[in-house]
């Protein structure tokens, strides 16, 4: 079980990383990060494979091939 303050400790935290100041703007950020990482291309399997914030479909093994195609 999570306390209450854990979970607004955590969304804080994401809404930090994320740069924005409401929840709303939150998801719209989210919104536009997986558009990006819809796109295509090495960068958006880079941070697909190595952000915490963006979610991947892949799983580890696709995680790998991302992160080392990226470099």
């Amino acid at each position: 079980m999570l306390s209450p303050t854990t979970v607004y400790s955590h969304v804080k935290s994401v809404m930090r990383k994320l740069g924005v100041h409401s929840r709303r703007d939150a998801v719209a950020a989210a919104e536009r990060l997986r558009h990006e990482e819809t796109g295509g291309g090495k960068a958006s399997r880079w941070i697909a494979a190595t952000s915490p914030m963006v979610s991947f479909s892949g799983g580890k093994a696709e995680r790998q091939e991302a992160y080392a195609g990226s470099r």
